[in-house]
């Protein structure tokens, strides 16, 4: 039946030879993110769980630090594992991080363009087009992305032209600027 505390239907969880074996809901008892500093937030943007990873996205994204813009800080913890060789997924979990807190700047975006990992490409063209700013930069860094060589690169730019030309991926709605303001034309064309 529904768990009508905690909203469960069911949890499964493997107890190995100890059938019946009490489990606690969480590693640790006294677990509490929120009193975990930005940096150790970050931390976790590493762990090899996710819903560890998406929770600290989700304070960071909250706290809006300003410890985290690229042009004072550019040695942060979240930064620093934005430019390593570590898994792409905790990668993305950084690029994420930095886009919803809003400290995402162009100048890592364009650093990010020319990353050997497509998935980083990729959602470097998507989160361009989702700031809605099709000024010069964003324009030279789709049309770049639009010559890549892997095909989902090569999509994401082209999502992230349409964005420049409607607020939404899929109705037509006013841009962000006026659409006479905009120019796709570039980035069409290399696509």
């Amino acid at each position: 039946g529904v768990d009508r505390v905690y909203g469960r239907i069911w949890r499964v969880v493997w107890v190995g030879d100890s059938p019946g074996k009490a489990i606690p809901s969480r590693p640790q008892p006294d677990m509490n993110l929120t009193k975990l500093s930005t940096d150790e937030l970050a931390g976790l943007l590493e762990h090899r769980n996710s819903w560890q990873r998406r929770q600290a996205q989700r304070l960071i994204s909250e706290r809006h630090d300003p410890r985290l813009t690229h042009a004072l800080h550019a040695d942060s913890k979240i930064h620093d594992l934005l430019k390593s060789e570590k898994a792409t997924d905790f990668r993305l979990a950084a690029l994420w991080t930095l886009h919803s807190s809003g400290a995402l700047e162009d100048n890592v975006l364009d650093e990010l363009k020319k990353d050997k990992d497509p998935a980083i490409r990729a959602w470097v063209a998507r989160l361009t087009g989702e700031r809605g700013y099709p000024f010069g930069d964003a324009t030279k860094r789709l049309s770049k992305l639009a010559l890549d060589t892997n095909a989902a690169v090569r999509l994401a730019a082209a999502a992230a032209a349409r964005q420049f030309v409607s607020g939404s991926l899929t109705v037509d709605t006013p841009p962000a600027i006026p659409l006479i303001e905009v120019v796709t034309g570039g980035v069409l064309s290399d696509l």
